[in-house]
């Protein structure tokens, strides 16, 4: 049996991060906005919440699709690289998501049965 879905849903992590990854750069960018110009109004600090609110809703997607990921079996060496290389997309330096990507690659490996 292939990994496919795990490919499948690498694929939609690695899209999930460059989408969370662009709302974090136009975030950046609202704020170097609204920062130099203040006297303009509103209108900088409306666009910058917009662009915090999509954000967070790309920041939410890139999370539930690492979940996805990391909840599903791999049944190949080629199943577990992909694991590893969505830690790699990932970027964090989170204790807990690290314990949990480790368990979820030891569980894969214990069910391979190798």
């Amino acid at each position: 049996m292939t990994d496919k879905k795990l490919l499948r849903l690498e694929a939609k992590l690695n899209a999930a991060s460059k989408r969370w990854n662009k709302a974090t750069s136009r975030t950046a960018a609202a704020e170097e906005e609204e920062d130099r110009a203040k006297a303009e109004g509103d209108r900088a600090k409306v666009r910058r919440e917009k662009a915090e609110a999509k954000e967070e809703k790309r920041a939410e997607a890139f999370g539930r699709a690492r979940d996805r990921l990391m909840n599903t079996r791999a049944k190949s060496l080629k199943g577990l690289l992909a694991k590893v290389r969505a830690r790699e997309v990932d970027y964090c330096d989170d204790e807990v998501l690290e314990i949990e990507f480790l368990k979820s690659l030891v569980a894969d490996i214990k069910a391979m049965r190798i």
